[in-house]
C-alpha cells in the first residue's frame, strides 16, 4: 500500500472517529450531563453551557463544582429553582458577586446555607446580619470569616443566642465585649 493512500485511510478513519464522537456527546443521557457538569475537568466553556441546561439537576452541579467560572455562577445566583441557589450558597469557590444578590433571597433556606458556609465574604456577612430571621442571624455571628464590624451590626440583637455568639467569636473587640456586657 503507498504511503498517500495510507494516510488517505487514516484521514477518513479520523473523520469517521470525530463523527461517531459527536453523534455519541449529542446522545449523551441526563446522568451523563450531571456527571460532567460536576466534574471540575470539564472545560469551562462546557459548564457555562450546563448553567443554562433546562435540567435543574445539570444546573446545580454546575453550582456546586468548585473549578465552575464565575460567569456561569453569576447567572446561577438568580437561578428560578431555590435548590440551585441553595446549592450555589455552599460553593467555596463561587465569586462575591454569585453570593451578594443571594444574601436577600427569598427562600430562607439559601440565607442559611450562606450565613453557613465556612467561607463566607464579609459583604455578604453583612447583609445577612440584617436578616430579619433570628436563625440566619445566630449563624451569622458565629459564622468564621465574620469581621468585627459584622458582629457590632448585631450587637444590639433583641436574640440572647446571637448575643452569645457574637461574644464567644475569636474576632470580638472589647468593644463589643463592653457594649454585650451592659446588656446584660
Amino acid at each position: 500500500m503507498n504511503q498517500s493512500r495510507k494516510y488517505f485511510i487514516l484521514f477518513i478513519f479520523s473523520l469517521l472517529l470525530v463523527t461517531l464522537t459527536n453523534s455519541i456527546a449529542a446522545q449523551e443521557t441526563l446522568r451523563e450531563q450531571i456527571i460532567k457538569a460536576g466534574l471540575p475537568i470539564t472545560p469551562p466553556e462546557q459548564l457555562i453551557q450546563f448553567a443554562k441546561h433546562k435540567n435543574s439537576t445539570v444546573r446545580a452541579a454546575v453550582a456546586a463544582n468548585l473549578r465552575a467560572p464565575g460567569e456561569a455562577l453569576i447567572g446561577l445566583s438568580s437561578d428560578p429553582d431555590a435548590h440551585v441557589r441553595q446549592t450555589l450558597a455552599l460553593n467555596i469557590n463561587a465569586p462575591e458577586a454569585s453570593k451578594l444578590p443571594m444574601a436577600k433571597d427569598p427562600d430562607i433556606a439559601v440565607r442559611l446555607r450562606l450565613a453557613k458556609c465556612g467561607y463566607m465574604f464579609p459583604s455578604v456577612l453583612k447583609i445577612l446580619a440584617k436578616d430579619y430571621d433570628v436563625e440566619v442571624r445566630r449563624l451569622t455571628a458565629k459564622n468564621y470569616n465574620a469581621t468585627p464590624e459584622v458582629l457590632m451590626l448585631m450587637v444590639n440583637d433583641d436574640d440572647a443566642i446571637v448575643r452569645a455568639n457574637i461574644e464567644s467569636h475569636e474576632v470580638v473587640t472589647p468593644k463589643i465585649k463592653a457594649i454585650l456586657a451592659s446588656k446584660k
